[in-house]
């Protein structure tokens, strides 16, 4: 499998539903994605990076809790993307699970022996903290099934990272990476803050983070047939305590 030059951006259709969408959309699960996360894991190691880089919402949510030991699952974690600088940043013992999909959790295995890697949401595991999701809620097939299954852990807090959302209803566009074309949700920003409210969570953050530009592969601006106010996805920070 080999990358295509330029071969990056958005395409122009949406999608109300995962059926609707061509056979053949791709996955982050492919062997050049695999590979770009074991060359960042090993240029991470090899210069010891990791202080400065990551998103401060994970280590800000640990450093937070009142206690040394801190259990975190991570939907999306790659090898370790956001555990690397989190452990640069906390004098707290850390238990680290990532949820990935089978090619980059058995990656993980094999190479970080340090975290554990699973397929799926670890429902069995006991006394988690914090789940937290980076940047992958939107690449979730089934995100309300997701949510169902973290509120079923019942962590103390669900911290959520640069999730993509707007005022529309939930919707899929293709985004294209390489030689692949990947389903990805901007998701009803208020469906998704009640469907977590009504696991018993409160809301305690809320931030605009960035704009979210769709351009296509030749660099045009996507246009579609959605109101276009609601061509407007953004990027923002949730996280939710479980209520006492």
């Amino acid at each position: 499998m080999s990358s295509k030059k330029g071969h990056y951006g958005w395409k122009k259709t949406t999608y109300q539903s995962w059926s609707q969408l061509p056979l053949k959309s791709g996955t982050y699960d492919n062997a050049i994605w695999v590979e770009k996360n074991l060359s960042t894991l090993k240029h991470r190691r090899e210069n010891n990076v990791g202080a400065d880089t990551g998103s401060k919402l994970l280590p800000d949510s640990v450093n937070k809790i009142n206690k040394s030991f801190v259990r975190i699952v991570d939907y999306g974690g790659g090898l370790g993307l956001s555990y690397f600088p989190l452990i640069k940043k906390t004098n707290k013992q850390i238990d680290y699970h990532i949820v990935e999909p089978p090619n980059m959790a058995t990656a993980g295995q094999e190479n970080v022996p340090e975290i554990s890697f699973t397929s799926d949401v670890p429902k069995n595991l006991k006394n988690v903290d914090i789940f937290y999701i980076g940047t992958a809620l939107q690449y979730s097939q089934d995100w309300h099934s997701l949510l169902q299954d973290i509120i079923s852990l019942q962590p103390s807090s669900v911290v959520l990272a640069q999730v993509t959302v707007s005022d529309a209803p939930s919707y899929l566009v293709l985004q294209c990476w390489a030689d692949q074309e990947i389903p990805y949700w901007v998701l009803n920003r208020e469906e998704l803050k009640t469907i977590v409210s009504e696991g018993g969570y409160e809301c305690v953050c809320d931030e605009y983070v960035d704009d979210l530009n769709f351009k296509t592969p030749n660099g045009k601006k996507v246009h579609n047939d959605l109101d276009r106010t609601h061509w407007n996805p953004i990027l923002v920070d949730l996280v939710f305590d479980r209520k006492k």
